[in-house]
């Protein structure tokens, strides 16, 4: 198990690696956003991370996905998501997840992903800050998207003002996972 977490985190670094290295702006979300908050809160509980997301600009799509061939990596659509794999023949969850920021991954998702102004330099990568996180895990609001939610409220990042941040519909799904702690 250890030696799979080890091969994610080592494709995560690959990606942000070559995105930085040609100045490409991006931030990580879902997983590793997570990931990097809660261990910054220092309380742990930090999950493994399986999923790698990254928000990017539509305007630099092209060199992200050039960055990403570049190392390797195989380029799919799916269902309004790019995906990139380490190879062809790869499995799904081995991929690369990259979102648009300013756009919506789903019709059905509340608002659109952040913009990358709303991201900041982490210890290892480019990280959503910590309001724009809880915004896009409760505007995509999938189980995951939930549990993520739940490690942050765990890691004491997330309290019970925290839903008069958010519009109204986020906020009521935001105040819902508050009310039920055991899910």
């Amino acid at each position: 198990m250890e030696q799979a977490a080890e091969r994610v985190r080592q494709r995560m670094l690959l990606v942000t690696h070559a995105l930085a290295e040609r100045q490409i702006p991006y931030a990580m979300a879902g997983d590793w956003a997570t990931w990097h908050w809660v261990r910054k809160a220092g309380r742990g509980g930090e999950r493994g991370c399986v999923d790698i997301e990254i928000i990017a600009r539509s305007e630099d799509f092209d060199r992200v996905k050039a960055a990403l061939e570049f190392v390797r990596f195989h380029h799919l659509r799916d269902d309004g998501s790019e995906r990139f794999l380490p190879e062809p023949d790869a499995k799904w969850r081995d991929g690369v997840d990259v979102f648009l920021s300013g756009e919506r991954i789903r019709p059905s998702q509340a608002e659109p992903t952040p913009d990358l102004a709303e991201s900041e330099r982490g210890s290892e990568f480019q990280v959503l800050t910590l309001d724009s996180l809880v915004r896009f895990c409760m505007s995509r609001h999938r189980t995951l998207d939930c549990l993520h939610v739940r490690d942050l409220i765990d890691g004491g990042l997330v309290e019970g003002t925290w839903p008069s941040r958010l519009p109204a519909v986020l906020a009521a799904r935001l105040q819902n996972i508050l009310d039920t702690p055991n899910g």
